[in-house]
């Protein structure tokens, strides 16, 4: 098994393995992650990594099987934050994803090397990833000296308003049942 930087030939094992993934999140949350159209994902996948497999801020490394099949890949970036941070610059893991029956044998870290090594050629020291609470992947970036650092929160608006319209519902009664002085 062996890693590699990511060549053009390489998208469709990625935008493959991208959906993969996809889908194992969908599990978690089916509004969070209902898209419009699968083919339309996919094109707009293929074409997001054409425009980005050669860039200089992006990281690709492709994690290969001894028989040379595409087995898995990550995406790293690097981004900025306002510039009176001491750590102006970081490293943003947006994509991991390893065909299950080649998971639990290394290959994330040994990719995720490769793009430890690319932020430090870079002087980059801080790294971030943004990943689903329920995904069993989490332990390995517990494992890897990631901690809780913010926290995302999504709310649906027509759910939220609803709540809303409840809690007003629940203060109108409260104050027709309460006794005056």
């Amino acid at each position: 098994m062996s890693c590699r930087k990511a060549e053009d030939k390489d998208i469709d094992s990625m935008v493959n393995l991208w959906w993969k993934l996809h889908e194992y999140n969908s599990k978690f949350d089916k509004n969070y992650y209902a898209i419009s159209s699968k083919e339309d994902a996919l094109e707009y996948k293929r074409k997001y990594y054409k425009n980005i497999i050669n860039d200089e801020n992006f990281f690709i490394s492709i994690i290969e099987s001894e028989d040379e099949r595409v087995v898995g890949y990550i995406l790293g970036e690097v981004r900025e934050r306002d510039p009176f941070y001491v750590a102006n610059k970081f490293g943003r893991l947006h994509e991991a994803s390893v065909d299950p029956n080649f998971q639990q044998k290394g290959l994330f870290i040994k990719a995720y090397l490769g793009f430890l090594k690319f932020l430090k050629e870079k002087d980059i020291d801080l790294v971030d990833a943004e990943m689903d609470l329920e995904n069993s992947a989490l332990a390995a970036y517990w494992k890897l000296n990631y901690y809780k650092r913010s926290f995302k929160l999504i709310s649906w608006i027509k759910k939220t308003e609803y709540f809303i319209r409840r809690l007003e519902k629940r203060k109108k009664s409260k104050k027709k049942g309460s006794i005056v002085d």
